[in-house]
């Protein structure tokens, strides 16, 4: 049998529930157009590679912010990487919603149309976080997603492959 080394384990926050008491605080938060603790939380996450629960809370709480205050702060720091992956999230979230439920044939003209619009939003605020920070793989990982509703298969690839 050979030894292991093994490394110091961090724990982690166990967001199981998606209630948990600072996602929780973060929404209320980011629905009043503040987004302080939220960005402190991302540079966190960020910090300490922790991917995974980085794209776990933003699907959570990117959908609930105030869309015209995250315009507003993208505008005001347009350097601002996170903020940009804030907003990746929830165009990429929004697609989803805008496609709705139902099979293909069940989707009407607009409702694609509409969440083509929002993938489009998500990728376009991916490319510049991304140049921004070339070293967080995060809007990649959301995008993924809502490129499903197109089959859009290569761009899903390409995205995979920059996030892994």
């Amino acid at each position: 049998m050979g030894s292991f080394s093994q490394q110091p384990v961090t724990p982690r926050v166990d967001r199981s529930a998606s209630g948990d008491a600072e996602t929780v605080e973060l929404i209320r938060q980011v629905a009043e157009g503040n987004f302080a603790g939220f960005r402190d939380y991302l540079a966190r996450a960020r910090a300490d590679a922790d991917w995974q629960d980085r794209i776990f809370v933003l699907e959570r709480v990117a959908p609930k912010v105030s869309i015209d205050a995250l315009d507003a702060a993208c505008r005001s720091e347009p350097e601002a990487a996170d903020l940009l992956v804030i907003r990746c999230a929830y165009y990429a979230n929004l697609a989803a919603t805008m496609r709705g439920t139902g099979t293909s044939d069940q989707v009407t003209a607009a409702r694609y149309q509409n969440s083509a619009e929002c993938v489009k939003a998500a990728m376009n605020d991916m490319g510049v976080s991304t140049k921004l920070d070339d070293k967080d793989p995060t809007a990649y990982t959301l995008v993924i997603r809502p490129l499903t509703i197109f089959s859009q298969v290569e761009l899903q690839k390409q995205a995979f492959a920059r996030a892994t």
